[in-house]
C-alpha cells in the first residue's frame, strides 16, 4: 500500500507541475500579447502624428514662400489640422507651450487654456502632452469621454513638437479594444489550458491505475 502512495503522489507531482508549466506559458504568452498590440497602437498613433507634422510643416514653408505673413500662414496651417482625419474619424490637435488651444475640430474651444485640465484619474493630459513634446515626443495615457458620451474610457495620445512655433502636435486613439481582445485571448487561452490539464491528468489517472493495480494483486496473491 505504501508503494501505491508513493506512486499516486508522484504522479499527483506531475500533474501540478504540468499545471504550472502550462500556466507559466499561457501568462507569459498573453503578457507578451498585450504588450505587442499596445506597441502596434503606439507606432501607427506616432507615425500618422508625425506625418501631419510635416504635412503642415511643408504648408506653412509653401505659404511663407508664396508671400503670406506669418499670421495668414499659421492660420492655413490651423484650418488644415482641423480637416486632418484618419482611421475611425480620429482627428489631431495642437497646443501652445502655456496649454492654450491653438488647432482643434470644434473652433469655439480655441484660445482657450487647458494647463490645469485633467481626467478622472487625475492626469494633466494637456501639460503631460506638452512636456512629453518638448522632449521630441512621447506617449500619454489618460481617460476621456467619447464623443457624445460622458463615461471616461482609456484612451492614449502621442505629441511632438511643431518646430515652426514651438506647438504641440498630437493625436490620440482609445485603447478599450486593446483590452476586449486580450480578454477574449485570455478566455481562449485559458479553456486551451484547461483542455490540456484535464488530458494530462486523465493520462495521470489511466498511468496510475495501470502501475497501481497491479502491484496490489501480487501483494493480494500473496
Amino acid at each position: 500500500m505504501l508503494g501505491n502512495l508513493r506512486i499516486s503522489f508522484k504522479l499527483s507531482a506531475m500533474v501540478m507541475l504540468a499545471f504550472a508549466g502550462i500556466a507559466a506559458i499561457a501568462l507569459l504568452g498573453l503578457v507578451e500579447l498585450k504588450a505587442n498590440l499596445l506597441e502596434d497602437r503606439k507606432a501607427k498613433l506616432r507615425d500618422v502624428v508625425q506625418l501631419a507634422v510635416q504635412t503642415v510643416t511643408r504648408e506653412y514653408q509653401d505659404a511663407i514662400t508664396a508671400g503670406l505673413t506669418e499670421q495668414a500662414a499659421t492660420l492655413r496651417i490651423k484650418s488644415t489640422l482641423r480637416s486632418l482625419r484618419y482611421s475611425s474619424n480620429d482627428y489631431f490637435f495642437a497646443y501652445d507651450k502655456a496649454g492654450v488651444t491653438q488647432a482643434v475640430p470644434d473652433q469655439q474651444t480655441e484660445g482657450q487654456t487647458s494647463w490645469d485640465r485633467k481626467d478622472s484619474d487625475g492626469v494633466f493630459m494637456i501639460r503631460e502632452l506638452i512636456e512629453a513634446a518638448a522632449k521630441g515626443g512621447g506617449f500619454v495615457a489618460y481617460r476621456f469621454p467619447r464623443a457624445g458620451g460622458t463615461e471616461p474610457a482609456p484612451k492614449l495620445a502621442y505629441a511632438t513638437e511643431f518646430r515652426v512655433n514651438g506647438w504641440m502636435i498630437g493625436s490620440g486613439n482609445y485603447i478599450d479594444d486593446v483590452d476586449a481582445i486580450f480578454r477574449t485571448e485570455v478566455w481562449y487561452i485559458g479553456a486551451f489550458a484547461g483542455v490540456i490539464l484535464l488530458l494530462v491528468s486523465g493520462v495521470c489517472f489511466l498511468l496510475s491505475r495501470s502501475i497501481t493495480h497491479p502491484v496490489s494483486d501480487w501483494f493480494n496473491l500473496r
